[in-house]
């Protein structure tokens, strides 16, 4: 099994604090048979020359210096420089359990799949733990999983080892955020082999309150409706009706979503925006009322949110007043 090579691609800016323990997770890795690929992406402070101290001392590590352009042009840069027939990404903020390639491996071989993903957690103590059973899914199950699953374990790109012929005509969006919802549903759809998800916590996700997705709600963000509607025209472009509602679902929860924070966070040309996310909510209305994945009562939400926004935020502001008192 040691003899297929796995390609780590871990795209590094301004991450001084959180490398070194990066790092040294990735050479501990019980899997031996590995090239790190350090992608430092025009960092300002001493990641770039943490880095080339550890390519001293660990022949499997590569550096390579770039200028800054952001998460997506540096795994692009990685994917375009990897060796091996599978590949990993992880963040630079975050660590893996030393058995997390080679575990992941095994499934890839043990079930003859594509991908292989494990769970992820924020809880140092608990990397490594049994979480849940392990599954195997057709690639159509496991799309459907990403867009109806509340766990996010299958939107994130990080927790996974691909083989890398599923990444075939496929590249990060640069200059965009959500890059994961732009990128994983047409990676699944590749992966004709299925995917195996192994039930155990083997990727230790840091939350830093400066990342940016923790970070104060901007129109930034609104990258996501591009990426939602990009998946909802593949989808219908594949004829694939049963992952075209699925994807309605996720999307009509960002759209109510964003239009709240938007209202609450969002002061410049606030009208306009709120304007503009109401008419995306039209657009898929009637998908959402015709949609089989969809509970009745939050196609009742959707309803009165299509109808007035204003009504729905009234109503959701005032439920979280009473679930609070009751909390008390």
């Amino acid at each position: 099994m040691n003899d297929k090579l796995v390609s780590i691609i871990v795209p590094i800016y301004n991450v001084e604090e959180y490398l070194e323990d990066c790092i040294n997770s990735l050479i501990a890795q019980t899997y031996k048979n590995i090239e790190i690929i350090l992608i430092d992406d025009g960092s300002k402070d001493r990641s770039g020359k943490i880095c080339d101290s550890y390519s001293k001392i660990d022949k499997r590590i590569r550096v390579i210096h770039k200028k800054n352009e952001g998460l997506s042009s540096a795994r692009n840069k990685g994917l375009e420089e990897s060796k091996g027939e599978y590949i990993s990404f992880i963040d630079s903020d975050d660590k893996i359990d030393i058995d997390f390639i080679a575990l992941l491996m095994e499934h890839i071989e043990k079930n003859k799949v594509d991908i292989a993903q494990c769970y992820f957690t924020n809880n140092d103590e608990e990397v490594g733990l049994d979480y849940r059973k392990n599954e195997v899914l057709n690639k159509r199950e496991a799309i459907y999983r990403l867009n109806t699953n509340e766990n996010v374990n299958f939107v994130i790109v990080c927790n996974k080892v691909y083989r890398k012929n599923v990444f075939k005509d496929i590249q990060f969006p640069v200059g965009k955020i959500n890059e994961d919802a732009f990128t994983m549903y047409k990676v699944l759809w590749n992966a004709e082999k299925g995917i195996a998800i192994l039930g155990k916590k083997q990727y230790f996700y840091r939350l830093r309150n400066n990342s940016i997705m923790r970070n104060r709600f901007s129109t930034k963000r609104y990258d996501a409706f591009e990426a939602y509607e990009n998946q909802l025209e593949f989808f219908k472009e594949k004829k694939e009706k049963k992952l075209y509602y699925a994807s309605v679902l996720i999307y009509q929860k960002i759209l109510k979503n964003y239009w709240i924070n938007t209202k609450e966070e969002i002061e410049e040309n606030q009208t306009l925006y709120l304007q503009m996310i109401r008419g995306k909510s039209r657009k898929i209305y009637k998908y959402v009322i015709n949609n089989t994945e969809i509970k009745f009562k939050d196609k009742l939400k959707y309803t009165v949110f299509n109808f007035s926004p204003q009504i729905y935020y009234f109503l959701i502001k005032k439920f979280d007043i009473i679930k609070t008192k009751l909390k008390r």
